[in-house]
């Protein structure tokens, strides 16, 4: 089998009394807590004070183009993208590393300069392989044997309960599938998304520990989801 290469990586900070200034301070905060992480020209959206608590209210980038920092009034979200003509170019482990450390940072600001308070995290890799018939080796690997006629595309989603010591988890694995991404060289046929994110209905304080701690711990899972999908030899729990 071809080598399953990373993709994505986000990684959400949600709560309440995250954005309660104007966007512009608050670009300028993370951008001060991020440094040259986000070193790109920060978006301002203006959005009015009772706006959505969901709307963006500023977007910052990395000069490459490959990190983003999202914050609205209800969450934050740092996102790590390769581009699909450099898949595999970036390591999960370096990239969940960095990347927590940066959301560490942020969220100290936004918090002690701010008040920002968060109550959920969530933590959703996607990665990709190359295989020639994306469907059909889906079709073998986890549905029983039919005659029904192969779709163009297929998607197969589970969503599990996890436990992070004391704290509930949702587990969401999402695998898609398509002919149509074969005649796009850039595109990979199959792509694999782990969302790890704590329940709604349970509080989780989120602090530089919380975030850390948090993150390795998904970070394992998420290797275990990847092996157990796509391991020939694995011998553990199957997700779907």
């Amino acid at each position: 089998m071809d080598e399953l290469r990373f993709a994505r990586l986000q990684i959400a900070l949600i709560g309440t009394r995250i954005a309660r200034t104007n966007a512009l301070e608050l670009a300028n905060t993370i951008s001060r807590a991020a440094g040259d992480a986000l070193g790109g020209e920060p978006l301002v959206l203006p959005v009015p004070d009772d706006g959505p608590s969901e709307f963006p209210r500023a977007i910052l980038r990395s000069r490459d183009g490959r990190g983003t920092c999202q914050v609205a009034g209800n969450r934050l979200d740092l996102m790590h993208e390769v581009p699909p003509e450099a898949l595999g170019s970036d390591c999960f482990a370096a990239v969940r590393e960095r990347q927590t450390d940066l959301a560490s940072d942020i969220w100290e600001a936004l918090q002690g300069q701010l008040g920002a308070i968060g109550t959920r995290i969530g933590f959703i890799s996607v990665f990709a392989l190359d295989l020639e018939n994306p469907v059909g080796f889906l079709r073998r690997r986890f549905l029983a044997t039919s005659n029904a006629p192969e779709p163009r595309e297929l998607q197969m989603q589970v969503l599990l309960d996890r436990q992070f010591g004391c704290t509930p988890v949702n587990l969401l694995v999402r695998c898609t599938g398509s002919r149509d991404r074969i005649t796009e060289p850039r595109i990979p046929g199959l792509l694999a998304e782990i969302d790890l994110n704590t329940a709604p209905e349970h509080q989780y304080p989120i602090s530089r520990a919380s975030i850390a701690e948090y993150c390795e711990t998904a970070e394992e899972v998420t290797n275990q989801v990847t092996q157990a999908l796509f391991s020939d030899d694995y011998d553990g729990e199957r997700i779907f």
